[in-house]
């Protein structure tokens, strides 16, 4: 499989591919909750950790835009 970027704040993409008339996407699993899940569960936030969220995803945005990907959510 070809894996496309490396940053801790991001998951792996290793290829794409057709099954049965549909594009499928080759991810790494990841087991942990999502950062809405996390809020959700714990509540509101000291504003450090808030800080250190918000750096890790301008971080990986970043790395994103640097490797010319973006995301249609953003």
């Amino acid at each position: 499989m070809r894996r496309i970027g490396n940053h801790p704040n991001i998951v792996t993409f290793f290829t794409a591919s057709e099954a049965f008339g549909k594009g499928v996407l080759f991810l790494e699993l990841l087991p942990q909750t999502t950062l809405y899940d996390h809020i959700m569960q714990r509540g509101p936030m000291e504003e450090r950790a808030a800080l250190d969220i918000a750096q890790q995803l301008f971080s990986a945005v970043g790395y994103l835009a640097k490797i010319n990907i973006s995301h249609h959510d953003l």
